[in-house]
């Protein structure tokens, strides 16, 4: 029996379990053999959209990415209600003997407060930029989960720019 505000995930979980499955619904929605979705409902996937034809990466780009070992790419996008100490930390600590990409997103952080070493990235296509990193820490959202998959770099999902405790 289904309880009520949850999806029926095979593994009986519900979606406000604090410990979900990492597949989406829309994954599992042909397993899952939604009755009630129009004949005409299609499920697509996650939509690519590759980088620009015209889209050059700036110079200061290439340059800091020819002048050392592939770096760990941080970025939490659209992302908000960020502890931007928290966050600062966090890049700090990554960036001690590693080369740091930073794209601030939504965070408002003040690449000042940066260390040296880190790269702050203004927009940049994930399947130009990526397969260029040695790691990707990110939020989980959907559109750098998909664009990190379609590479073969490793990926770190990262909470800790979020206070927990209210």
């Amino acid at each position: 029996m289904r309880r009520a505000n949850c999806a029926p995930w095979p593994t009986g979980l519900c979606l406000r379990d604090p410990i979900a499955p990492a597949r989406t619904l829309a994954d599992l929605a042909a397993e899952l053999g939604y009755a009630d979705w129009s004949a005409h409902a299609e499920l697509t996937g996650a939509w690519h959209v590759p980088a620009r034809a015209d889209w050059r990466a700036p110079q200061a780009l290439l340059d800091f990415l020819e002048a050392g070992p592939p770096p760990v790419y941080i970025g939490f996008g659209s992302m908000a209600g960020i502890d931007q100490a928290t966050l600062v930390d966090a890049v700090s600590a990554v960036a001690a003997g590693r080369r740091v990409l930073f794209h601030p997103g939504w965070s408002g952080i003040d690449p000042a407060r940066l260390p040296e070493g880190v790269f702050v990235l203004g927009d940049t296509p994930h399947d130009w930029l990526l397969p260029r990193t040695a790691l990707v820490v990110h939020r989980g959202g959907a559109g750098t989960s998909h664009a990190v998959a379609r590479t073969a770099v490793d990926r770190l999902l990262g909470s800790a720019a979020r206070r927990l405790d209210g």
